[in-house]
């Protein structure tokens, strides 16, 4: 180790780089905004997710360069994420194969772990990987007073790598069964969409079978990236991702990005599903029909001086035809090609700002307007259509531990993220594609992440947010509309008037608690724990406790 931080401490620029993106929830990120909120990073922003592996490296090379300004623990975390990322800055690593020579040490060794790696000078590389997740969850709620448990196992792999400095691509399946409960291994994660996973029971496909999968090809150059890919994207400034978060399913789209010094510009164009419905024919059985559904983003940042960063960008939903090139072409004013389209789809406008003038503190504000008429301002109309989301993360340490606390309130007017032509609202698979709050409702974080260790992490958070929920029958069907579900939009004969936070008010309180111990590096356990309750009025308190203890590992 000291061997190769001696090597990149002679390298002032990047020698060679595994073309490629970091995954969005690598903690190399949380680690990189530390570092630009104590201001020892400055060209670096957290607002788009994923960021290139050559982007991430070089951040971790000017991080180094400044190494002797942080803690131990930071020191040790950098040091950590320079071992890892050795490839991408000088076309060296510190590896172990299991294939094609097995050697027993594989599995405890501290190197980077490999099934099989292979490059050479002409910077062609291949690197596979195990990757395996156990997770034993628990479950109780007063409102059934049954508690239930499950176990699942997913396994998959992934295969990832270069051809020469300007491509890259990467590979990545999961396949999974479960033990226990069904219901509530149904409500984890990427699970409560999957496809096979949901059938009826009676159909006898998939009851115990899930699989996903993810990829991409790219082509990247100093100044731009393009991307074709199928995997999650986050935007936002925020700890809660205000745009686009990380819990809807996969999209398939093609991206690009632009940067030149203080000016960069981001692009994409995604695939998405809507509504589902389907058919019987006598000798093809059932027939899904799913509509055809895109959602296109743009966004201009700007960097005004080292500590304030500019935003301003567009995201439209369309759905019902193929792909329009009107929404296609990225460099075109959506809102008013949406007019010109006949008003058929769903466009929104946002700007988004950040600032790090304050040391250790960082803060933020964005402002989306899905829709907004200002001689109608303050009079209730419900197509003054606004969300408003601002917070800070301060950047500390206590007692030596390396500390961030977070601080974010979102507020969502009536039918924000809705339309009048329901495939056209902001979701995948009726799954809201931002953050997950309902339109009509306020909420308020906050968090603390510290780090007893560099490789013992512990996050604690609270949440507590109103929301005006529609009026609904027993079987669920909207009696009164207040723009409070993502899923209702305006209807013919509902009150043109929405008041914030008018409805069947919920008060909805959730505590967190998240503890990740890496023992061995590529091994990671972790403990989670949430405890929500949902406050339907001062005589129905619904509360639920959600735990899940596990192991995660890439070899």
């Amino acid at each position: 180790m000291k061997k190769l931080i001696l090597v990149l401490a002679l390298y002032s620029t990047i020698a060679f780089a595994q073309t490629g993106f970091v995954e969005i929830n690598h903690v190399v990120y949380p680690f990189l905004e530390r570092m630009k909120t104590m201001s020892v990073l400055e060209d670096y922003s957290s607002f788009d997710l994923p960021k290139t592996r050559n982007l991430v490296a070089k951040n971790l090379v000017t991080i180094h360069k400044k190494k002797n300004i942080l803690g131990e623990i930071d020191k040790n975390l950098l040091s950590d994420f320079l071992h890892e990322f050795s490839y991408d800055i000088n076309y060296a690593i510190e590896k172990t194969n299991l294939l094609p020579d097995f050697q027993p040490s594989y599995f405890l060794t501290e190197n980077e772990k490999y099934l099989y790696s292979y490059y050479d000078s002409s910077q062609f590389s291949l690197f596979v990987n195990f990757i395996g997740d156990v997770q034993q969850l628990s479950h109780y709620d007063n409102s059934s007073k049954n508690a239930a448990s499950a176990t699942i196992i997913k396994f998959g792999g992934e295969i990832k790598g270069s051809f020469g400095e300007n491509i890259g691509y990467s590979i990545l399946a999961n396949n999974g069964t479960f033990f226990g409960n069904r219901k509530l291994v149904q409500q984890k994660g990427s699970l409560q969409y999957n496809y096979k996973f949901n059938l009826s029971d009676s159909i006898g496909i998939g009851d115990d079978y899930f699989d996903e999968t993810a990829g991409y090809f790219t082509w990247q150059n100093e100044f731009a990236n393009f991307k074709i890919g199928r995997d999650r994207i986050n935007i936002g400034h925020g700890y809660i991702k205000e745009i686009v978060s990380s819990d809807y399913p996969n999209m398939d789209y093609f991206a690009f990005d632009l940067k030149y010094k203080f000016f960069k510009f981001t692009y994409f164009h995604a695939k998405l599903l809507g509504s589902k419905s389907s058919s019987i024919d006598k000798i093809q059985g059932d027939i899904n029909f799913v509509t055809e559904k895109f959602m296109g983003y743009h966004r201009f940042g700007f960097d005004l001086g080292k500590n304030t960063t500019l935003g301003l960008g567009e995201i439209i939903i369309y759905s019902n035809r193929s792909l329009d090139l009107s929404y296609v072409n990225p460099f075109n004013f959506y809102k008013s090609a949406e007019h010109a389209n006949q008003d058929r789809d769903n466009s929104m406008l946002f700007a988004d700002f950040a600032n790090y003038s304050i040391p250790n503190l960082k803060l933020y504000a964005t402002i989306l307007i899905d829709d907004i008429d200002f001689s109608k301002l303050g009079t209730g109309w419900f197509g003054n259509q606004t969300y408003l989301s601002s917070g800070f993360t301060y950047a500390s340490s206590l007692f030596e531990f390396p500390i961030n606390i977070h601080g974010q309130i979102i507020r969502i007017d009536p039918y924000v993220f809705t339309h009048r032509i329901s495939d056209n609202n902001f979701s995948q698979l009726s799954y809201n594609i931002g953050p997950e709050l309902e339109p009509n409702s306020i909420t308020y974080f906050i968090g603390s992440e510290i780090y007893f260790h560099h490789r013992i992490k512990l996050f604690t958070g609270f949440r507590f947010g109103i929301h005006g929920a529609n009026v609904e029958d027993s079987d669920g069907n909207t009696l009164i509309n207040h723009g409070g579900s993502i899923s209702q939009g305006i209807r013919f004969g509902d009150n043109n008037e929405a008041f914030f936070l008018d409805g069947a008010r919920e008060i909805l309180r959730g505590y967190s608690l998240k503890l990740t111990v890496e023992p061995i590096n590529n091994y990671t356990l972790y403990f989670h724990s949430d405890y929500s309750v949902n406050s339907l009025d001062k005589y129905n308190n619904i509360y639920e406790i959600k735990s899940a203890i596990g192991l995660f590992l890439r070899i």
